[in-house]
């Protein structure tokens, strides 16, 4: 089987070239070989596990800071900011925990609820030619009573 030798990963390369354990040491030692086996492919599965586990919250840490492109800011949104409600344009696949979790994350808030709406791009004319602006997706998320974000307070300055 000298075609398949190639696609063992290493784990399996060294299981298969170690040295398999006299009977004197099995006797000696009270084990089987089944148990030690179950225990090296216990330990590569929990170690691979942690391998994915890691490269997951590296993954989502880094969507969470691009998951907010910028604030929404008309006067429409700057009503709605004094009940507690403040709008983000956002990356188009995110869903609502992940706005969620930047907000939080960004801003240091609890938020209660979020919204979001994909607005579709307009229909523009630039002289005789027709184009259309982009579409995108705007998140309204909802603080906790008593916490504010200061977004239109820094642009009023």
């Amino acid at each position: 089987m000298g075609i398949f030798d190639r696609f063992k990963t290493k784990k399996e390369k060294e299981l298969t070239n170690a040295e398999a354990p006299t009977e004197e040491k099995k006797v000696e030692e009270g084990k089987t070989e089944s148990s030690e086996e179950t225990k090296t492919v216990k330990k590569a599965a929990k170690t691979s596990k942690k391998k994915d586990v890691v490269s997951e919250n590296k993954k989502t840490q880094v969507d969470l800071t691009r998951t907010l492109i910028a604030p929404v800011v008309t006067e429409k949104t700057a009503d709605a900011a004094g009940g507690g409600r403040y709008a983000f344009e956002v990356k188009g696949k995110a869903t609502k925990i992940d706005v969620r979790r930047a907000v939080e994350k960004a801003y240091g808030v609890h938020v209660t609820k979020v919204s979001t709406q994909n607005v579709r791009g307009k229909v523009v004319r630039f002289g005789r030619t027709m184009g259309k602006r982009s579409s995108w997706k705007k998140a309204i998320v909802s603080l906790k009573p008593g916490e504010r974000l200061d977004i239109y307070e820094a642009s009023a300055k």
